[in-house]
């Protein structure tokens, strides 16, 4: 964060408003990660604001404003993860369907892979199981479009993690593609995620020293 936070600095001194735009939502997702909510929540919302004055301001170029709404559409998924790490599930729905609007004028693979993303964990939390296995591999293609591997990584991970109808063999399998992709990107977040519900996997399986080895790697 300190670095993206001396990045606010420079932007802010030159004028470049897409950096410090850029530089907000960075410092939110971070936050997550170390799952202090309340600031990832504090810095997507700073950005969403950021990013909504620069579509109002009439000095802007087409071309900042086109990354301003794509930028909402980014923030907004952010704070979607942000209210569903806490099980805050209104608050996700809400906080996506706020998103939709700026995610389809940016009409973005990156983007709609994300979005793909939320609709599936909320179908699946609704248990419309059908709907959401058809939004997850979907996720899967839009993330394809552009060989967005991280994207890929969590869809994969996503529908193992929430797809609880189906078989054991079929989350391992998925969970085995989405650890192959964090081990080649060097995704060790992601390494962790995927091996914490590897070793719960095994452990409902009754295969206790897998279980075992997979929940060492993700502590």
């Amino acid at each position: 964060n300190t670095a993206f936070f001396k990045a606010i600095d420079y932007a802010e001194s030159c004028g470049a408003d897409r950096l410090k735009a850029v530089s907000l939502n960075n410092i939110g997702d971070n936050f997550l990660s170390l799952r202090n909510y309340e600031k990832c929540r504090e810095y997507a919302i700073k950005a969403i604001n950021f990013n909504k004055g620069l579509i109002e301001n009439k000095k802007s170029s087409a071309s900042l404003r086109e990354n301003a709404n794509r930028g909402i559409a980014i923030n907004y998924e952010l704070l979607f993860r942000c209210y569903l790490n806490q099980n805050l599930i209104e608050e996700a729905r809400e906080s996506i369907q706020k998103g939709i609007p700026f995610a389809r004028v940016a009409n973005e693979s990156y983007i709609n892979s994300q979005y793909d993303l939320a609709f599936g964990k909320l179908r699946a939390l609704d248990k419309e199981m059908d709907s959401a296995k058809y939004y997850f591999e979907k996720a899967i293609e839009d993330a394809k479009v552009q060989g967005d591997l991280r994207n890929e990584f969590e869809a994969f991970l996503s529908e193992a993690k929430y797809m609880k109808n189906f078989t054991f063999n079929r989350r391992l399998q998925l969970l085995d593609s989405a650890l192959q992709i964090a081990k080649k990107t060097q995704y060790y977040e992601g390494i962790s995620n995927t091996a914490e519900q590897l070793s719960l996997v095994y452990d409902q399986l009754g295969m206790t020293d897998s279980a075992l080895s997979y929940f060492r790697l993700y502590r």
